[in-house]
This record gives structure tokens, sequence and C-alpha cells, in this order.
């Protein structure tokens, strides 16, 4: 007698299950938060600190721009611009986004600022910031996106397909410092961004291991290198397993491919593809006389046009294998190599 009663009611549960999944999600700690005109949040940051891990963060746009900058201490969060021209201005000397956290996604918005400000400033592993238009960051030193962890430990994170204009310096991930010269970051991905028009430095990486920089287009350095790849003053560290492949590099006032390990190691890495003209020296290696440059490939680049020579091997070269590149045109000779122990260098084909 009580089977349709019970039935009725099981309906009932069922319904009342898909109305809660269907409805629309803005309450604080659900998995998905909207902000803009006519959302849940007026600004970013709001609904960042509502976020919960998981969360993702949906950005339309604002009326004209969102000025603020947005700080992000939770992980695992994505933040994604809805449509083109999401537009995120920073105050002065503070960033857009201001990440602290790990697995976070910051995608797609248009990013400025006024004196000193940058884009994205992050420390954190696990990161990705993808798609970003950033621009017109004026002042000395301003990174357009940038990582600076004194005790290092930023690792695996990928930095993608941006396009930077406008600043000081266009990428840049640091480590180390006085008090802590050893630190490093690791696994980094600097890939297929745009950057033109720095003033110093395209892209920066200090006391490195395992980054691959790969399939960038660099135009302009008016008084730096286009890639520059060191090791914090002092430091013993080795920079191994680097892969800097398929880069696009013209009118950089430094070297094209600046490789400096200092008093450090830099070795087994591979610098291949890379297409480089109008710079100082295409690509060079160098360090002081008491430091490794050991065992790198440099094969099949095209370096061309160049103030100085097209490859450049400094102090410290050893048992380095140069072949299959293409040096020509360069005011300078098409490979120079000085320094101790020279011989071990093998060079498989001539320049053109």
């Amino acid at each position: 007698m009580n089977r349709p009663k019970l039935q009725i009611l099981s309906v009932m549960a069922i319904v009342a299950a898909l109305l809660l999944l269907a409805a629309p999600v803005a309450a604080k700690g659900e998995r998905v938060l909207r902000v803009g005109t006519g959302q849940e949040y007026a600004t970013i940051q709001a609904a960042v600190d509502d976020a919960r891990p998981g969360s993702k963060i949906l950005v339309y746009p604002g009326s004209p721009f969102y000025f603020e900058t947005v700080t992000v201490r939770t992980d695992n969060l994505e933040i994604l611009a809805q449509g083109v021209g999401v537009a995120v201005k920073a105050g002065t000397d503070i960033a857009c986004f201001d990440v602290k956290a790990d697995y976070v996604v910051i995608r797609g918005f248009d990013l400025t600022g006024p004196m000193l400000a940058s884009g994205i400033r992050f420390e954190g592993r696990h990161n990705t910031f993808a798609d970003n238009t950033i621009h017109d960051l004026s002042g000395p030193g301003v990174n357009a996106l940038s990582c600076r962890d004194a005790d290092g430990g930023s690792n695996h994170n990928k930095i993608l397909n941006n396009a930077i204009s406008g600043a000081d310096l266009g990428i840049a991930i640091t480590a180390g410092g006085p008090s802590m010269p050893d630190a490093v970051n690791k696994g980094n991905t600097i890939k297929g961004n745009v950057i033109e028009g720095s003033g110093q430095v395209a892209i920066a990486v200090e006391n490195a291991v395992g980054f691959e920089i790969s399939d960038n287009r660099i135009i302009g350095a008016s008084f730096g290198s286009c890639v520059n790849m060191e090791i914090y003053p002092g430091s013993r560290v080795a920079q191994r397993h680097h892969r800097i492949l398929r880069n696009q590099m013209v009118n950089c006032a430094g070297n094209g491919i600046d490789i400096n390990a200092g008093d450090g190691i830099f070795e087994t890495n591979e610098i291949s593809g890379n297409d480089i003209s109008f710079a100082s020296c295409g690509i060079s290696l160098d360090s002081a006389p008491s430091a490794s440059l050991i065992g790198n490939l440099i094969r099949a680049n095209h370096v061309t046009q160049n103030q100085a020579a097209g490859i450049c091997l400094g102090y410290g070269a050893n048992r380095n294998k140069v072949f299959a590149n293409e040096a020509s045109n360069n005011f300078g000779d098409g490979i120079v190599a000085q320094g101790d122990h020279l011989s071990l260098i093998h060079i498989s084909e001539p320049t053109r």
C-alpha cells in the first residue's frame, strides 16, 4: 500500500538534486565565480578572496578596465578573461597580478600600468601565464612578467604565448641574492611569446636548471641582449639541461643569446635552431677563467649580420659540440674560440 508514496518521494528527491546541480554557481566557495558588470563580483580581488582551491574565476570586461592589483595566495585557481579586451591596470610600483601560490592559471588579459608597474609578478610552482597582452609599462628595471624568488623553488611554471611590448625588461626569472646566492629555480618553460621594444633584456634567467626557452620572437632590446642567462655573482651553481630552441631574435644591442657562467658551471645544454641577426655576437658563451662551459650542443643555428662574430666561445669552454650552424655576413668571424682546452671543441661543419 505504501509503494506509490515511496516512489513519489524518490522522484521528488531526484528532481531536487537536479535543480541544485543546475543552480547558478555564485556562492562563496563554489567552483565558478564571475566578475564584471551585473555579475556576482565587482572586482577580481573580491572573487579571488572568496575562492577556494579548485575554483575557476571568469572575468568579463570592466568599464573601461579593472584598476586594481590582484594578490593571489590561494593554490589551484584559474583566472580567465572572457572575451577580448578584458583589461587590468595596476597602480604605481605594483603589479596587475601578484601571485604567491601554486597551480594558478592567468589567461587572456590585457595588462598595463603607470610608472614602475609590472604586468605579472609571481613566486610558486606549476603556474601558467598564457595568452596575455602586457604593454606600456614604463620606468627603469620594470619587468613585464617576472619571478624574483630569492630562495628559489619557483619550479615548473609555464609562460606561454604572451604579447609583451614597451617594458624595460620583458620576462625575468631570477633566484639568489647576497644571503642565498646558490638558490635555484628549475624546469620553467618560456615558449611562444612575442617580445617587442625592450629597453634592456628581453628574456633574463638567473640561477636556473632545466629551462626550455623556445619558439619566442624577440624584436629589439635597446641596451641589452635578447636572451641572457647568468649565475649570481660568486655562486657555484651548475646550470644544466637548458634547451634554447627555434627562437627568432633581431636588433638587440647586446648578444643574441648571452650565456655568462660567472664563477659557476654551464654544461650539457642545447642551443639549436635559433635565427639571430643584428645583435652584437649572435651566440656567446663566456665565464670567468675558473668556471666551466662544458659539453654544450650548439647546432643548426642561423646567425647573420651581427656586429661581432656569429658564435663566440670564451674562457672555460671545453668539449662543446658546434656543428651545422650557418654563420654568414657577420662583421667578425663566423666562430671565435678563446681560452684554455679549446682543442677539444668539435666543429664538424664549416660556417658559410
